[in-house]
């Protein structure tokens, strides 16, 4: 890998940390300007945009990066990512009807309070399908430094708006809500203006992207529904099983050292994705920096994360450290299982990816039916640990059966 390239890496790879330091920096922060209460509906409103978001991607942002990483013509990288802005403002809309129709089944999802958030800051939600948006086309360009801006600055800008106002909105979740949204929304709004995005009617690059969404991106979407949509239910399920949504608030915080570790080798696997394309098999030397990064902090975090929760946090969320040590393991292997996803996704391989996220998901499921009625958000926790492990699994075996078992000398191929 070139030194530019590695450079490039570094900065994704701390900016990824930072960001996510802040990320749990604010739920802090948050915890602390809220009731507990009003803390966990916070985290569950959340929880619900992920798990819509997830419903309204339908394969054309991972379609989108396809093409984009194979394709050294700027003007129709350009023209991909205008249809692909299209598509966010479709999401919106879409997450809007699927919001009122989820409240016609009654208030065990949407409460009350929750519904009336939904409905008063509903354009800020933009915000999560462009997340969508620069996760793909970042990716594909392979544009680090953008993608690092992109991880650092909104969690940065958002704990700085809540320092700002803690002193006279602390108790109001309005507050938090728009802070955090706004600052999401407002730097990517930023990013788009200043890139130059063609907006385009129908065209041949077009009728390109919906051919190659019916063979490649469908197949990823049909699996995100089951591999992640079933990871965001866990939250959801949480509070459905419960009077309130405080142990949501706990599960979600838990979550956030979980995701760091989840994060880790998914990074490497960004930054190489364009090199993924003509490589015969993953690189050995960036699987080993990515195994040997993630050891580290898994032993750092397993062994001080309850010196970090009593630093931080009050006695109520003494569990936190505990979801933490259950889920840690298994999130370094869903982390690997995310790198052999990128080469996977850079091979076209959508039917395997499909496959199994949906093995995961019913897996996932499974274990949270049985798991979260019984133990809240200790079960949430294991249903998570248990399907990362069988996710990490399956593409494992997959994997060294189509790869690295085969015998073509690999490609001398530059990273």
């Amino acid at each position: 890998m070139k030194k530019k390239d590695n450079l490039g890496v570094l900065l994704l790879y701390v900016s990824t940390i930072v960001g996510l330091g802040f990320s749990f920096l604010g739920s802090i922060i948050n915890s602390k300007m809220l009731s507990k209460e009003s803390f966990g509906d916070f985290k569950y409103i959340q929880s619900y945009l992920l798990l819509v978001n997830s419903i309204i991607n339908f394969g054309f942002f991972q379609s989108g990066s396809r093409m984009i990483a194979a394709s050294d013509d700027d003007k129709k990288n350009r023209t991909i990512k205008g249809y692909l802005i299209y598509l966010c403002l479709m999401g919106l809309v879409i997450m809007f009807v699927i919001t009122l129709i989820t409240r016609l089944f009654g208030t065990r999802v949407l409460s009350d309070r929750i519904f009336h958030y939904m409905l008063l800051f509903f354009p800020l939600f933009l915000a999560h399908p462009l997340m969508n948006y620069f996760e793909s086309v970042f990716q594909a360009e392979r544009k680090l430094v953008s993608y690092s801006m992109y991880k650092m600055i909104p969690p940065i800008a958002y704990i700085l708006c809540l320092l700002a106002g803690r002193n006279f909105f602390s108790g109001v979740i309005s507050y938090n809500i728009i802070t955090y949204y706004s600052c999401f929304l407002l730097t990517f709004i930023v990013f788009i203006v200043t890139d130059k995005i063609e907006y385009k009617g129908r065209t041949p690059v077009l009728t390109e992207l919906l051919e190659l969404n019916k063979e490649f991106g469908l197949q990823m979407y049909y699996g995100s529904l089951w591999g992640v949509g079933t990871g965001y239910m866990l939250t959801i399920l949480i509070g459905y099983f419960n009077v309130n949504n405080v142990d949501v608030g706990r599960y979600s915080l838990a979550y956030t050292f979980v995701t760091l570790l989840t994060f880790l080798p998914t990074i490497f696997g960004t930054a190489n994705f364009k090199y993924f394309i003509n490589a015969d098999r993953l690189p050995r030397k960036v699987l080993a920096q990515a195994i040997g990064s993630s050891l580290i902090l898994l032993l750092f975090l397993v062994f001080t994360i309850d010196f970090w929760i009593g630093l931080f946090l009050n006695k109520s969320f003494v569990i936190v450290g505990l979801l933490v040590k259950i889920g840690a393991i298994t999130a370094v292997l869903h982390g690997f299982g995310d790198f052999i996803n990128k080469f996977l996704i850079a091979k076209g391989k959508g039917k395997i990816i499909k496959n199994a996220a949906i093995i995961t998901g019913v897996i996932q499921l499974i274990a949270a039916f049985i798991f979260i009625p019984l133990y809240s958000a200790v079960g949430a926790m294991i249903a998570n640990a248990i399907g990362s492990g069988a996710y990490f699994l399956i593409f494992l075996i997959y994997y060294y059966k189509n790869y690295e078992y085969k015998r073509e000398p690999a490609v001398d191929w530059k990273a």
